[in-house]
């Protein structure tokens, strides 16, 4: 039985995975892998598998144009009782096409698509950074309209599908606290971070109310930050779930990004970590030319690193892609996995990270003993936060 990479103590990331991704793993390109392997070898979502990963993110987006469409591939086949599927309900394509959106007859359809092919699923938001975009001027024609579908969704879930988490929204503080108060009544699984109410001050103040208004643990089991990934953000998160469950609450917290997959259609390969600063290192693909007949191995401790060759990924482009977006969905789990061991260890010492971190951390362990929740801004007041992930790249908002 394959070992997890990623320790299940820890945040749990969830690559978000590109449709080519998913089909083509179930099928990969013939006579472009060597003797003795096969599609399932390379499967993320089979648990036999040499690398497997027991949460992925799929988003209706890919599909919204496609009716009836049903997600295809490895989702299709995976290991269901070693898997958790989680929906993105497909908001963020709201932002660069608004006409998608048709009210209720869009959310009966992402409903009948996440209650389908995923095990827990984002309501269907309006993202402030739709602000400006057609029917959506101002923040709260955003809210007015996310609050109509939590209220479709509320009445037409089927019972037992599908968990369902309310995504939170806004581009300041106190839009994200007037979102939370607006939608906290609709009696949900847990909690999505989108917008600004990803950044460190605003989730742990969030995260707070959550608990004082007892909609953390319990029915609110899983939190999900959406559209981060970076190595700061793993230790991070996996403090603030430390930090929860040291309450006695039970509570899962997931987060994705489809960097794995965005990387290589950018031409980067993951290949190690600055371990000092917490950050992921990448490099240029050796996909020209001059390399076509390269024996020297991929740099990484990867499977497919320590299978393939570089003139193996001149063979077929489309085989080279899937297997380079496999090799950096590995490391980039087992980079977090080892960021948090450094992270751990340093904190402890009370060396080896950037002051920043180390101050983050320690907000992060007491912010749920803090009276007043905007503590929370007050302990990081100064503090260098690592940036939200960029966005323009596809990542959800």
């Amino acid at each position: 039985m394959t070992d997890l990479i990623l320790n299940p103590a820890r945040a749990q990331y969830a690559p978000a995975l590109q449709e080519n991704f998913i089909r083509g793993m179930a099928a990969f390109p013939a006579g472009t892998l060597p003797a003795g392997l096969t599609s399932a070898d390379l499967n993320i979502l089979r648990r036999a598998s040499p690398v497997f990963t027991p949460y992925a993110l799929v988003s209706y987006g890919m599909f919204i144009e496609r009716e009836g469409a049903a997600a295809p591939g490895i989702i299709a086949t995976r290991d269901k009782p070693a898997t958790t599927i989680i929906g993105d309900s497909g908001g963020f394509q709201f932002i660069s096409k608004p006409e998608l959106y048709q009210g209720r007859s869009t959310v009966l359809k992402a409903l009948g698509w996440l209650q389908a092919n995923a095990d827990i699923s984002m309501t269907v938001d309006i993202p402030t950074r739709a602000i400006g975009r057609s029917r959506w001027p101002t923040f709260q024609a955003c809210l007015d309209d996310t609050l109509a579908n939590l209220a479709t969704i509320a009445a037409e879930r089927k019972a037992g599908q599908t968990k369902f988490l309310n995504v939170l929204q806004g581009t300041s503080w106190p839009e994200c606290r007037a979102w939370y108060d607006a939608v906290k009544a609709y009696p949900f699984e847990g909690w999505a971070f989108g917008g600004a109410s990803r950044d460190l001050p605003n989730m742990l103040r969030l995260i707070s109310m959550m608990r004082r208004d007892g909609h953390l643990g319990g029915q609110y089991g899983h939190l999900h930050v959406l559209g981060t990934s970076s190595l700061r953000r793993a230790v991070e998160l996996t403090a603030i779930k430390r930090a929860i469950q040291k309450t006695g609450l039970d509570v899962q917290l997931t987060f994705d990004t489809a960097t794995p997959s965005h990387y290589v259609k950018y031409g980067k390969v993951i290949v190690g970590m600055n371990e000092t600063a917490l950050t992921a290192t990448p490099m240029r693909l050796p996909l020209d030319a001059a390399h076509a007949a390269c024996t020297l191995a991929l740099p990484g401790r990867t499977w497919v690193a320590e299978r393939f060759v570089v003139r193996d990924l001149h063979v077929s482009r489309t085989a080279s892609s899937l297997l380079l977006v496999h090799h950096n969905i590995e490391q980039q789990l087992r980079l977090m996995e080892e960021a948090c061991r450094v992270a751990d260890i340093a904190h402890e010492l009370g060396t080896g990270l950037p002051v920043a971190i180390h101050a983050s951390l320690h907000a992060i362990e007491g912010f749920l003993s803090w009276k007043n929740p905007a503590d929370a801004a007050k302990r990081l007041t100064g503090v260098a936060l690592d940036p939200l992930d960029d966005e323009r790249e596809g990542e959800r908002s």
